[in-house]
């Protein structure tokens, strides 16, 4: 697809060209060897949590010979102890050709579509086709001919902008397949110079939806992740870990801004083999490079690249009220020449209507903090 908010078009201008590129599999070898040969040290701290390889595009269904090739390898070096899962996103035009592999083998499926045929205006194939149609035939196909997969490992996720209302979009999946999507926005950062009055056109989202679509959606939508944001990170009953119940010291070392540390939570591989922390930043941010040769990555120059990053933010941060309370990853700010400018920086009274606006959302929907504090577990960064 050419879809119009995509990272890698128009829209932005922070990524390499990586036009109708496919991974390697020597490349994609070498970095999952890497991985387990780490995983299986002494130093693993997680003991039988499973290492989830995600195929992302692009559309990752166009090298589906890569795929193939990965799960037989994946398949050799999971254990008991060090098991892996699968998981695709995918924009579903490819799925009814491909769905018997990824029920036999257990992958977990994430299909991108934004609703109707009117919400989808901006996904469309490179001749300006709108591809609702077809995602949305595939996909029921899977759901009414792998009930028991579908149920349980096909999920949707939806990018919100300003062709599609929540409200709507909700009811079109309640209807159509008895599921409530994800929810994302569009990527504020890298956006181009010349294309930010269209960005800032889309990015006009009409959040409004009833209590009954609030409660079925929750905590999915944009908003009801900042109110279990407020929740988990203003109130004493939240902790990270056990650590922090115990000896309940978890402001003692803040580092500025919740930057995830490398290599903590994930690992992203683009096709022509840079390693970034995720998907969601620019790639000026790599950290290294895999290719045929092995994984090259220099760990005391991003040591030495993340203190920096911290320094220059720790001015912004010390008179920020929100600083113990932040959510904010320094490599999605604007920044010019890694000059960082924290847009969700907070003085007093900023920050006393930050924690008013999660008590009037709770006023509005006193069954939230219930929900949060028994269904939703607290994920660091």
């Amino acid at each position: 697809l050419h879809c119009k908010y995509c990272g890698y078009l128009e829209l932005y201008d922070n990524c390499t060209d990586r036009h109708n590129k496919k991974m390697e599999y020597n490349v994609a070898c070498n970095i999952i060897n890497y991985i387990f040969y780490h995983a299986r040290s002494d130093a693993r701290t997680s003991y039988e949590r499973p290492i989830d390889i995600t195929f992302y595009g692009g559309e990752p269904l166009l090298n589906m010979d890569l795929i193939v090739r990965v799960v037989d390898l994946g398949r050799k070096l999971s254990s008991k102890h060090l098991p892996v899962t699968y998981t695709v996103i995918t924009n579903g035009t490819l799925l009814n050709k491909y769905i018997d592999y990824f029920v036999t083998n257990n992958f977990n499926i994430v299909i991108s579509l934004d609703g109707d045929y009117h919400h989808s205006k901006y996904r469309l194939s490179n001749n300006n086709k709108n591809m609702h149609e077809l995602v949305e035939k595939n996909a029921l196909y899977i759901k009414n001919n792998y009930k028991d997969f579908y149920s349980n490992n096909v999920t949707f996720n939806v990018v919100l902008h300003d062709l599609n209302p929540p409200n709507d979009v909700i009811k079109y999946y309640l209807i159509n397949f008895d599921k409530i999507p994800s929810f994302s926005g569009l990527a504020e950062n890298g956006v181009a110079e010349k294309q930010k009055q269209e960005f800032i056109k889309m990015n006009q989202i009409n959040t409004g939806v009833s209590d009954y679509e609030w409660d079925i959606s929750f905590p999915r939508l944009p908003e009801q992740r900042d109110l279990v944001d407020i929740i988990h990170r203003t109130t004493p009953f939240v902790f990270q870990d056990y650590n922090n119940l115990i000896y309940q010291e978890m402001h003692k070392d803040k580092y500025p801004t919740a930057t995830c540390l490398p290599f903590s939570i994930k690992l992203f591989v683009t096709a022509d083999g840079q390693l970034l922390p995720c998907e969601q930043v620019s790639h000026s941010y790599r950290l290294g490079v895999v290719n045929h040769a092995g994984v090259e990555i220099k760990f005391n120059r991003i040591a030495d690249d993340y203190n920096n990053f911290f320094k220059k933010m720790a001015t912004q941060c010390e008179s920020c009220w929100k600083i113990f309370h932040c959510s904010s990853c320094v490599l999605k700010m604007p920044n010019d020449n890694h000059i960082f400018n924290c847009n969700d920086k907070l003085d007093k009274d900023g920050f006393k209507q930050y924690l008013l606006s999660g008590i009037n959302s709770l006023e509005s929907n006193p069954k939230a903090y219930s929900k949060i504090m028994k269904d939703v577990f607290y994920l660091r960064g």
